[in-house]
C-alpha cells in the first residue's frame, strides 16, 4: 500500500515515499544493531576462552625455573 499510484494526489504520494523511508531505515538500523550485537557476542565469548590460557603451565616441563642452574662446581649458565 505504500508503492505511490498514478490516481494518488501529490501529497499522498510524498506522505507514501516518506512512510516507506522511514521503514527502511528503521529496517537497515535493526540489521545493522542485529550484527553489532552478533560481533560482540562473537568477541565476548573469544576473550572469556583466552582468559587463563596464557598462564597455564604444560604437562612435562618440570616447573621449574628457566633461570635455575645445576648444583656442583661444574654449572655453567648460558653455555648449551
Amino acid at each position: 500500500h505504500l508503492v505511490p499510484l498514478e490516481s494518488d494526489t501529490p501529497a499522498q504520494k510524498l506522505k507514501k515515499q516518506r512512510t516507506a523511508k522511514a521503514l527502511k531505515s528503521k529496517f537497515r538500523a535493526k540489521q545493522k544493531e542485529a550484527e553489532h550485537s552478533k560481533r560482540q557476542n562473537d568477541w565476548k565469548s573469544f576473550a572469556a576462552g583466552a582468559k587463563g590460557g596464557a598462564g597455564k603451565r604444560k604437562k612435562g616441563l618440570g616447573g621449574g625455573s628457566i633461570f635455575s642452574t645445576e648444583e656442583g662446581v661444574n654449572a655453567r649458565v648460558g653455555v648449551i
